[in-house]
């Protein structure tokens, strides 16, 4: 089991995405924003970060620079309803993988896995 990081600023995908991951046997943290989800990760580094691209007040590929100046061994993966110039900005931030919302399933639970294996 790990511990996720679930970041969005939109309360049902919230509650999508934690339902998921729940049911894959993992842990899952969530915050409401960059700031909020900075200070959890602080208080306890996660095993993955899935941050939403577009927020309020700090976006996630904001998030994505702070998290990885600070711990450069996180993992992130960003999701964001935007095209592929947007995924592309997210992986130029750093981010480790990147998938548009919205996603199957099936696409969540390979790209989790695949990032915690290589933990």
């Amino acid at each position: 089991m790990a511990r996720i990081l679930v970041v969005d600023d939109e309360p049902t995908n919230l509650d999508l995405a934690r339902e998921l991951l729940q049911a894959m046997g993992h842990q899952v943290i969530e915050a409401d924003g960059a700031d909020k989800a900075l200070a959890l990760y602080r208080e306890h580094p996660m095993d993955l970060v899935i941050t939403d691209i577009f927020m309020p007040k700090k976006d996630g590929l904001t998030l994505i620079k702070e998290l990885l100046a600070a711990y450069p061994d996180a993992k992130i993966m960003a999701v964001g309803a935007g095209g592929h110039d947007v995924l592309e900005l997210a992986e130029n931030a750093g981010a480790h993988k990147v998938m548009q919302k919205p996603y199957r399933v099936k696409d969540l639970k390979d790209a989790v896995d695949d990032l915690l294996q290589t933990t």
